[in-house]
């Protein structure tokens, strides 16, 4: 009997949180929605600053040409800092063919770090030994001459002229941070007849990224809950970077810097506004298979915990206003706790009621939050995007609501890989 209620109430409250935050999430995709439909037709900067974007690389051989070119195919005052961070391919070595590389004599510069300067175009190009990410990053800060700084994965490729359209809010001086928008696949111009990965597993992701990096994060911007600015497509004011610390040695370096930047602005009194551009797009490429998503993941589950134990004051506390209150809670409750209380209650769900323990109207609720945070959701965030900048065009369109209709199919895949993350990192 002691366990039958136990369970009851597992059951219920696994039932109500889940139910609960479903329904927060489909409101703030639809703000999300709204959102992008009125920021759409974002006008260049009126008074571009100059940025140095700079494009770390590991192993990148087969895009990290095409990235480079993309950043300098900008009607933008812009120069590039390409850090090849260790490869083991062949990534410098396409990179120098490409760019025509000079080397570069500089004083008290470490034994294993080699500069090169490109003859004809504003590239520097940085060799080093494999020091992870955030220690190419802020190699690149360090020689930053611009008042604007910018990040872009070398397996991302911007599209023509959207550079300037990223840059705008910076023409306000509250503005701290800006991230564009994210197509999984190929641009236009490939030798692909279709942008849209052929992948279950890519297309899935795809989906994902129109709903919770696009229109979610439209949504929180919307509100000021932005607590994450994506470092694939990204840009920040070089003297707070510095201000902070530059990059933190985390598997979530732009998590980490984003919280950085809010306390920083927070506690010395300054405004800070993060803004999502939906105009400034680019492709880029994901995990293709199901264990490379959960290797992915399991880092991002790791660098999340990192990024609260550098920033746990600001979890809850009022001093940080409104993001402290409920933008970090809401974003970590949201793509950690949640993920785990689904995979609880596709357990303890089913069998209370198979138990007798609880009424029908649980497991029916349960599975109405599952469909309106599935497939629901999903399928919103295709025709939400249909005819924007970030949508596709009518076939891969066609296609993503074929996958978005199976949600339910992927998201137990999806819900299996973020409790093992979870797992996984705690037992280490």
């Amino acid at each position: 009997m002691v366990l039958l209620d136990v369970l009851a109430t597992l059951a219920i409250a696994v039932t109500a949180f889940y139910l609960l935050f479903a329904i927060i999430h489909l409101v703030v995709i639809g703000v999300g929605a709204v959102e992008l439909r009125r920021r759409s037709g974002t006008n260049p900067s009126k008074t571009p600053s100059p940025i140095t974007v700079a494009i770390p690389a590991y192993n990148e051989q087969q895009t990290a040409v095409e990235a480079v070119s993309a950043v300098l195919n900008q009607s933008y005052p812009v120069s590039v800092v390409f850090i090849d961070d260790g490869s083991s391919d062949r990534t410098f070595e396409a990179v120098s063919g490409a760019f025509d590389l000079n080397p570069l004599t500089v004083t008290d510069q470490p034994a294993d770090v080699e500069r090169f300067e490109a003859q004809d175009e504003p590239v520097t190009v940085i060799r080093q030994e494999n020091r992870g990410k955030s220690a190419a990053l802020n190699r690149a800060l360090e020689v930053c001459e611009t008042p604007l700084f910018g990040v872009v994965d070398a397996d991302t490729i911007i599209e023509p002229e959207t550079l300037p359209k990223l840059l705008a809010p910076f023409d306000n001086d509250e503005t701290v941070a800006c991230e564009g928008s994210f197509r999984v696949g190929t641009p236009a111009g490939s030798d692909d007849e279709s942008h849209l990965p052929a992948s279950w597993v890519e297309r899935n992701q795809a989906i994902e990224h129109l709903r919770a990096l696009i229109l979610r994060q439209l949504g929180r911007a919307r509100a000021d809950l932005m607590v994450h600015v994506f470092g694939g497509y990204s840009a920040f004011r070089t003297e707070l970077v510095r201000a902070v610390g530059g990059f933190a040695p985390v598997e979530t370096e732009d998590f980490n810097l984003a919280l950085a930047l809010r306390r920083h602005c927070r506690e010395t009194g300054r405004q800070c506004r993060f803004v999502h551009v939906p105009d400034a797009v680019a492709w880029t490429q994901v995990p293709p298979t199901p264990r490379a998503v959960a290797d992915q993941r399991e880092r991002w589950v790791r660098g999340t915990v990192q990024t609260v134990q550098n920033h746990g004051r600001v979890f809850g506390n009022p001093r940080y206003g409104r993001v402290g209150v409920l933008g970090v809670p809401y974003f970590l409750l949201g793509e950690v706790g949640w993920p785990m209380v689904e995979g609880v209650g596709y357990l303890v769900v089913p069998a209370a009621w198979l138990l007798g323990a609880v009424p029908p109207i649980v497991p029916i609720a349960f599975f109405a939050g599952l469909l309106a945070a599935g497939p629901i959701a999903s399928v919103f965030a295709v025709l939400a995007t249909r005819g924007t900048d970030v949508g596709y065009d009518s076939t891969d369109r066609r296609t993503l609501l074929k996958t978005a209709a199976g949600d339910r199919l992927w998201r137990p895949v999806q819900v299996s890989i973020g409790s093992y993350s979870v797992v996984d990192y705690l037992r280490r």
